[in-house]
């Protein structure tokens, strides 16, 4: 299960990084305070206003006790925060970096103005895929070999 969470978080920070190189038409460097980037952090919006800034995963009420094992965002926590829920019913709670939110239909924290988290919900089901295993084609004997 470890391995399956540093490899999730590794996909996440560089997904995450790829985004903010690529889809941020008002990224500035250095980060100045503008009319665009009030607090100066380099992200579009204002943080605290625009999207959450949690130091840490807060206490909500998300429970892993009644849906399948996957990746969940916590629209209580306004999508910052996910949930690795196990098949066991064990719960993980992770913390997107300032400035993203996860993204439930891609499965990954997303730049917060390319996600809609009223919609987070809708894409729970898309976690029976994750278990689900590679597809099985049913291929001709000499199909097989070519």
């Amino acid at each position: 299960m470890m391995a399956m969470v540093v490899m999730v978080m590794m996909v996440v920070v560089m997904v995450v990084t790829q985004s903010s190189a690529s889809k941020s038409p008002r990224y500035q460097e250095p980060c100045d305070i503008t009319e665009e980037d009030p607090d100066g952090d380099c992200f579009w919006g204002e943080a605290g206003v625009d999207y959450p800034v949690f130091a840490y995963p807060p206490a909500t009420s998300f429970s892993c006790k009644d849906v399948i094992p996957g990746l969940y965002a916590d629209t209580e926590a306004s999508c910052q925060v996910y949930h690795i829920c196990e098949k066991s019913g064990a719960q993980h709670p992770f913390l997107c970096p300032n400035g993203t939110l996860f993204h439930q239909e891609y499965m990954v924290c997303d730049l917060w103005f390319n996600v809609d988290c009223g919609r987070a919900t809708a894409f729970y089901s898309l976690n029976e895929h994750i278990y689900s295993g590679p597809r099985q084609q049913k291929l001709s004997p000499a199909a097989r070999y070519q």
